[in-house]
């Protein structure tokens, strides 16, 4: 007979949680969304691809009768680059289908790394969080990868220990990185870099870093004055506090692929008001979260935390919907300062609550990769579609630049450019703002 210490015990079963299991859902959904529909579903991106393409032309020496290369630095062209680079060997729209899946790698990556870091008790919920309000936010589906791109960069420098981010050469290569990637990313990590010298009373470390100063005072010379949007004239104060709780609610989970202008019907339609009502309810979670990091942060003294949280805030509340050919550039301030909450509130409970919402974001996923391939080829605007205000709450267009992907497939340079931050220009016209 057995005694109890010497009874055999039954196999250890390992079991993945439900957020755990709900992570490996969303991931899966993310890259089979930009991979298995007909064109990349990142709005803007296909027509950075036609520039990509146009930038990879002239470097052999073609179409330079309609597009030359501007002659001085330009924030934000890491990406179209890179792309110039690969549509030397590739497809345009393969180059952005590429550099797409580059970005999802690194942003699961770098969510996963910050999550373990802050949030080490419960770090999958924080990287749920993470994955759909920041890195695979509006902004992402609406093609702005130069921005989601400059928050690795800023997702890595919150990586670096401080002493590491004292470095002269460690702040020469983050403040080059991030003025090429995009120039906000870039002035919040100058910000950090001015806070952090004030603080340990060593300014000279970071000195390199005027060198990406002299870059952007070069560029703000030699740029034409942009011709693009006018902003809103004088906006009522309750305009404004609605707009900016809308930019807030855009962190949300849901997103409204819009293919064309008809209105949202039956189920659908049920679907669109509750991931909008959703979507508000994120806000103001959201909101709880930089409430509970900033009250945190103070707590423990760690001023750097406060201050480039509050000064990120004041520019978001202050910023206008358009400022020069830029579309509501508050977004992205904002979004450098959820970031630096989300990782750091202790408020566990309420980032728990909010991980749920990715389920959302799965089933946005779902129905947008199970649109039908006719319907991408239709041709839409970029511009607001028709409708009341709700039936154009958390829009985007993926196909709006299909017929510019279409055509650097084709080998056509037959579109005009569109985005004034490029770095081209045209001989012959004048490109339109974005």
């Amino acid at each position: 007979m057995l005694k109890r210490a010497d009874a055999v015990s039954p196999p250890s079963r390992t079991s993945v949680s439900p957020r755990a299991a709900l992570a490996i859902a969303v991931a899966l959904a993310i890259v089979l969304a930009i991979n298995i529909t007909p064109w990349l579903p990142l709005q803007d991106f296909n027509e950075w691809g036609y520039e990509g393409f146009i930038g990879a032309q002239l470097l052999q020496h073609h179409l330079s009768a309609q597009f030359a290369f501007v002659s001085y630095p330009v924030p934000n062209a890491l990406i179209q680059v890179a792309l110039c680079a690969l549509d030397l060997v590739l497809a345009p729209s393969t180059s952005t289908r590429v550099i797409a899946n580059l970005y999802a790698a690194l942003a699961f990556a770098a969510a996963w790394a910050l999550a373990r870091r802050f949030q080490a008790a419960r770090p999958a919920p924080c990287f749920l969080v993470l994955l759909f309000g920041i890195y695979f936010n509006a902004s992402f589906w609406s093609g702005y990868l130069n921005f989601q791109f400059g928050l690795l960069v800023f997702s890595a420098w919150l990586l670096c220990e401080p002493r590491t981010r004292s470095r002269p050469i460690v702040v020469l290569a983050f403040s080059l990185l991030a003025f090429f990637t995009h120039a906000i990313v870039w002035a919040a990590i100058l910000l950090m870099m001015g806070i952090e010298a004030f603080k340990d009373r060593k300014p000279l470390p970071r000195l390199p870093a005027l060198v990406s100063v002299g870059l952007f005072g070069w560029y703000l010379a030699a740029k034409a004055p942009p011709q693009g949007f006018s902003s809103v004239e004088h906006p009522s104060l309750l305009w404004t506090l609605t707009y900016k709780l809308y930019t807030v609610a855009k962190f949300g989970p849901y997103h409204n692929f819009v293919f064309s202008d008809a209105p949202h019907e039956g189920i659908a339609r049920l679907f669109h008001l509750g991931g909008s009502a959703l979507n508000v309810l994120c806000a103001l979670g959201l909101i709880g979260v930089i409430y509970w990091a900033l009250r945190e942060a103070w707590r423990r003294a760690d001023y750097t935390t406060v201050a480039t949280v509050g000064a990120l805030l004041l520019t978001f509340l202050a910023l206008p919907p358009i400022v020069a050919d830029v579309l509501n550039p508050g977004e992205r301030t904002l979004g450098l300062a959820l970031l630096l909450c989300i990782v750091r509130t202790p408020a566990a409970k309420l980032i728990d609550m909010l991980s749920v919402g990715a389920v959302v974001l799965v089933f946005c996923l779902i129905g947008l990769m199970l649109t039908p391939p006719p319907v991408w080829e239709q041709h839409v605007s970029v511009g607001l579609p028709p409708g009341g205000f709700v039936e154009n709450l958390f829009w985007s267009r993926p196909s709006a630049f299909v017929l510019q992907a279409r055509a650097a497939d084709a080998g056509e340079a037959r579109w005009p450019l569109t985005f004034h931050t490029s770095l081209l220009t045209e001989r012959t016209s004048t490109a339109r703002a974005d």
